[in-house]
């Protein structure tokens, strides 16, 4: 999943044969506008949205692969999982 590019001419080189045999998905996720993320931080200031209700997981840094695991195999009420180093 890539969410930021570094920009509009950065290339990434891949092991296309290797690609080739597993058929992995490479997918690109939407990075909002200026407009939206206003509109978004506006939503959450008034309450209207609360982000603290979409953190379903907290994990320390000693609990990495755990969190990993989860995310590779999502359960229960899995959502959004953080890993917190400074915990």
């Amino acid at each position: 999943m890539f969410f930021a590019a570094d920009g509009p001419d950065k290339t990434l080189e891949i092991p296309l044969t290797r690609y080739w045999t597993s058929q992995p998905s490479i997918l690109f996720s939407y990075g909002a506008a200026p407009r939206d993320m206003q509109e978004a931080l506006d939503l959450i200031a008034g309450g209207r949205v609360k982000v603290s209700d979409l953190v379903t997981h907290r994990f320390p840094l000693s609990r990495i692969g755990e969190a990993f695991e989860l995310f590779d195999n999502p359960r229960d009420t899995s959502l959004k999982i953080i890993i917190e180093p400074n915990r």
